[in-house]
This record gives structure tokens, sequence and C-alpha cells, in this order.
């Protein structure tokens, strides 16, 4: 894990993802302040996000659902991880860190067959 102080800066998540590829690890787990990602954030039809494959993940992104200065980059380097090494990547807060490696809470992202790897190219 990489921690700093700066709320509003990708880099942290950007340098997990690539933490991630370098130790070929079989997950990446990014740690924030919430316990999942959500669509229609702070609206009457707000969703927590469970599961969810790459592609739906960037059809939420194109969307616009995830803004950039706080949850754009971490579903970025989600998004990277998945896309770059088909294993899966979790969203979630500190405290439910242990029940989302356990699948019970947070935003789990992974490929299904259709999903195409880009391994080796981020």
């Amino acid at each position: 894990m990489i921690f700093t102080k700066k709320k509003r800066s990708n880099s942290c998540d950007l340098s997990a993802n690539k933490l991630g590829q370098v130790l070929n690890a079989d997950y990446l787990l990014i740690l924030t302040d919430v316990e999942n990602a959500y669509i229609n954030f702070n609206k009457p039809d707000q969703k927590a996000l469970e599961t969810i494959t790459l592609n739906e993940a960037e059809k939420y992104q194109e969307e616009g659902q995830f803004a950039s200065g706080s949850m754009g980059p971490k579903m970025d380097a989600a998004m990277r991880f998945v896309r770059w090494s088909g294993k899966k990547a979790i969203i979630t807060s500190l405290d439910k860190a242990l029940d989302a490696l356990e699948g019970k809470t947070g935003t789990c992202i992974v490929t299904d067959p259709s999903d195409k790897l880009e391994k080796n190219q981020n």
C-alpha cells in the first residue's frame, strides 16, 4: 500500500497499479474513505457498485460517473490493473478491507470473456 496526504492527486492510485504489475500481485486493493464506489452519487437513485466487469466500469467512467478529484483516479487505476493482469481489483475503505478481501463488501472489478487484456502495455 502507498500512503500520501495529497487528496486530489491520482499519482498514488496509478503508482499502486504499477506496483501491482511489477509484483505480479494476485489482486489490487485500493483503500479510500468509502466502502464502495457508486453510480449516480448523491442522487436519489444512488447505487453502490459491488462486483462489476471491466466493461461495465469503463461504461460508467465514460458516462462521467466517477469524479476526477475523488473516485475517478481510483477507478482508472483499478481498471488499468484488471486490463493488464486479468486479475481483480477492489476499492473499499480501510475499516472494511478484510471484509472486502473475503468478498463481503467493496467494489470489485473483474474481467469477463469479452474483455480484452493489454498485459505489459501499461
